[in-house]
């Protein structure tokens, strides 16, 4: 058997881990079988989201609830992962050493593993747990949790990083880790890739979590700076928001404007359909060292925009030139709201000139295809 711990409510409109998940493991079922695969997730007042019953095609789905006893105001803090973890862990004293459980997750899903487990523990690192605090309300306690994260690393047979960034972070710190990065099916973005590039208005849109590390404040900034800079052009261009997050209300500076929309989160099965209808897409997530925020791995937004053989705009950093390079992406220094705008501009102003950077960024998407990555993934499970 195949165990996944993802300590998540497996929302279609979910992250990166989610999307992952959708991509991943129907690729891995039709390997080994759906009967050997497992999902523990959490589930919400006994709740589950069409993202489950889809999933629920390719394995078996186990819901983690708020147990009777516990108060429901607490199930909101992180007390709710502590206690999840603890179910987890009794559930999983079933398997055997033959069988291999994956948390998806550096410190909450691997809570759930014991010393004295029978099964292989495989820990599946998403993202930078340090930048995650930096960015939190748990500040205070961050070297607790750094301290934590390390001890369950430890515990783990195997690790994995899904980019270049992560494993790198964490060697620094005295863990070493298998490299597989995030996956795309990249037929299923054929029929988008093939689409012209949107043009009267070009279209420039960020997809993804309203957040701070992922830039979203940078890129209301940049169409402010647009929008005031360069109003003889304002009618050539189109922003446009996908996703939620806590910083929605932060968008209340670029409502009033005639080129920007704001659509909310889309599904999964949707997205090729939109991105086949934008020119640009914008992938802000920080990563410089200077920043004490941001996040890690190979961007699945950033993949599927690839696939779609969009104009990719990203910050000029590691995160994003693991992936891409000169002839497949506009690259702007990280922060700078200005050379953003000015991308713009001459994207607006000048599209012929960037067209082949779509073809180049998709070509380069087919290297992180889901045969390569459950085959290694299964060669380092077993």
């Amino acid at each position: 058997m195949y165990i996944f711990i993802l300590l998540s409510n497996l929302n279609r409109n979910g992250g990166g881990r989610e999307t992952w998940l959708m991509n991943f493991i129907p690729k891995l079922a039709g390997k080994v079988g759906k009967d050997k695969v497992e999902i523990l997730h959490l589930k919400e007042g006994g709740v589950e989201d069409t993202f489950c019953s889809e999933l629920s095609n390719y394995s078996k789905m186990v819901g983690i609830e708020r147990p009777a006893y516990f108060p429901k105001i607490l199930w909101r803090s992180p007390l709710k992962f502590y206690i999840s973890s603890w179910i987890i862990a009794k559930k999983l004293k079933k398997f055997n050493k033959e069988d291999v459980v994956v948390a998806v997750g550096s410190l909450w899903e691997p809570l759930a593993f014991r010393s004295r487990m029978r099964c292989r523990r495989i820990i599946w690192i998403r993202s930078i747990l340090e930048k995650e605090i930096n960015q939190s309300r748990v500040k205070h306690i961050k070297k607790i949790l750094l301290w934590k994260e390390l001890r369950v690393l430890k515990s783990a047979h195997h690790l994995i990083s899904n980019g270049l960034d992560t494993q790198k972070a964490y060697v620094a710190r005295g863990v070493d880790s298998v490299y597989i990065p995030n996956c795309i099916d990249v037929s299923k973005y054929t029929a988008a890739s093939k689409e012209k590039l949107k043009t009267n208005p070009v279209v420039v849109s960020y997809i993804g979590r309203l957040s701070k590390e992922k830039g979203f404040l940078e890129f209301l900034r940049s169409i402010e700076i647009f929008n005031q800079k360069y109003k003889c052009s304002r009618q050539l261009i189109e922003f446009h928001v996908v996703g939620q997050g806590r910083l929605e209300g932060e968008m209340e500076s670029v409502r009033s404007f005639d080129n920007f929309r704001y659509l909310g989160p889309i599904s999964n099965n949707e997205i090729a359909g939109y991105l086949s209808g934008i020119t640009a897409n914008v992938c802000l997530t920080f990563s410089n060292q200077a920043s004490k925020c941001g996040g890690g791995g190979v961007s699945n937004g950033m993949l599927e925009g690839m696939a779609a053989g969009r104009v990719m705009i990203c910050w000029d950093n590691y995160t994003f030139k693991q992936s891409l390079d000169d002839r497949s992406a506009i690259f702007v220094a990280e922060g700078s709201c200005e050379q953003l705008a000015e991308a713009y501009y001459a994207l607006a102003t000048n599209l012929s000139e960037f067209h082949s950077l779509g073809g180049h960024a998709r070509d380069r998407a087919k290297r992180y295809s889901l045969d390569k990555a459950v085959a290694s993934f299964l060669n380092v499970a077993n």
